[in-house]
């Protein structure tokens, strides 16, 4: 009982710091959906969408614009190109107001 409380006041401090010292380490890309990101349709710095994909390559600057229009032809499903991790910031909602139930998967 005591081992796994310690466990999770580790686990807890180690999350506490990795939010303090930064987000973004070597080797992780960043996903940022902004107002003022690239307005695509199907590309631009650092990612590109293909069919139900979206792969980023690099740290990529988007408008919610670009998901809300790629959502309005099905599913979409953000990944790394590089095969490394990646972190998304949401700056801007993504408003997809279609009919049709859809799918946003990251990873």
């Amino acid at each position: 009982m005591k081992i796994t409380a310690l466990k999770l006041l580790v686990v807890g401090i180690l999350l506490c710091l990795s939010m303090v010292l930064g987000t973004t380490t070597y080797g992780q890309l960043l996903i940022n959906i902004t107002s003022s990101g690239d307005v695509g349709p199907t590309s631009g710095t650092n990612w590109s969408i293909s069919g139900t994909t979206l792969t980023a390559t690099g740290t990529a600057n988007i408008q919610a614009s670009v998901i809300e229009t790629a959502l309005s032809s099905g599913n979409l499903t953000v990944v790394s190109g590089t095969g490394s991790e990646f972190i998304i910031q949401v700056n801007e909602a993504i408003d997809y107001t279609g009919a049709t139930e859809r799918t946003l998967t990251f990873g």
